[in-house]
């Protein structure tokens, strides 16, 4: 059955009757333990030019033990018209900046890739992976996505809306490795301008996903003259990924010293940058 047991609910707009490429979703909202709703830019909703199609998704991260060959994905449909989901699988990596690099790969398998869910029903997927080391973590992406063949219930609608929008929602999978090799974060920070620049890096064997970075910047006497929380990122097994703030005008100059609190886990890394004005121009 469908309902608050669905981790994520995902809302997918798109012109009826259209087909074109989608648009790619690169960061998932927060993951929250009740429910996740994504609104695929509904502001473009009009009637008679586009359908707004919900899919709920359990879970919406994917752990594998080191003892564990596969586990299962649930997708519901809980519109009124039949969907078809296509599902694609992507080895996850990370570059030297710590940006997302998805690359197709015969690592992780998705059972079935194309399915159709009938109104009100749910599918199982079932994921697994083909590769027997299991010394380091290993990180994949599940990039699910309808096949543009829903109907609406008014067969009279407009189908001649020029714009397709499309969400995908993207699914992360950690295989975890034989050992747990975590170990912490180290941050190092720097002022540039009206700029400040963060590398947290990762130099554990899984990986990391800080939910936020506070910065706090402090003036001579210590009175807090600028404060700011930025939604964290996966920093992957031995990545090193740089954050930036951007110091609003005239802020700069007015600081003695920068604070930035990094949630690993249960620990708290903490960082603190004396700010020259020299470092402001």
């Amino acid at each position: 059955m469908l309902g608050p047991a669905s981790i994520g609910v995902f809302r997918l707009n798109y012109p009826i009757g259209q087909r074109g490429l989608p648009v790619m979703m690169t960061r998932m909202l927060p993951l929250i333990a009740a429910s996740l709703l994504l609104v695929g830019f509904g502001g473009f909703s009009r009637p008679g030019t586009a359908q707004a199609l919900d899919l709920s998704i359990s879970p919406i991260q994917v752990h594998l033990a080191a003892t564990q060959k596969s586990a299962n994905l649930v997708i519901g449909n809980p519109n009124e018209s039949e969907v078809t989901i296509q599902v694609s699988t992507f080895l996850w990596t990370q570059d030297a900046k710590g940006e997302d690099v998805l690359t197709k790969s015969p690592e992780l398998l998705a059972f079935p890739q194309m399915l159709k869910i009938k109104s009100k029903a749910e599918r199982v997927v079932r994921v697994g992976v083909a590769i027997p080391d299991r010394s380091v973590e290993r990180t994949y992406r599940l990039l699910i996505e309808p096949v543009l063949t829903y109907k609406p219930n008014n067969p009279a609608s407009d189908r001649t809306a020029a714009a397709v929008i499309i969400a995908r929602a993207s699914v992360p999978v950690f295989l975890r490795p034989a050992k747990d090799l975590p170990a912490p974060a180290t941050v190092k920070g720097t002022v540039e301008k009206n700029r400040a620049l963060f590398q947290i890096a990762n130099p554990g064997g899984i990986h990391m996903n800080p939910p936020a970075i506070r910065l706090k910047g402090l003036g001579p006497t210590g009175e807090v003259v600028f404060e700011d929380t930025k939604k964290g990122w996966y920093v992957l097994a031995g990545i090193t990924r740089t954050e930036s703030f951007e110091l609003p005008e005239g802020t700069c100059v007015r600081l003695a010293k920068l604070m930035a609190e990094i949630q690993n886990g249960q620990q708290v890394e903490t960082v603190t940058i004396p700010v020259q004005p020299a470092q402001c121009q």
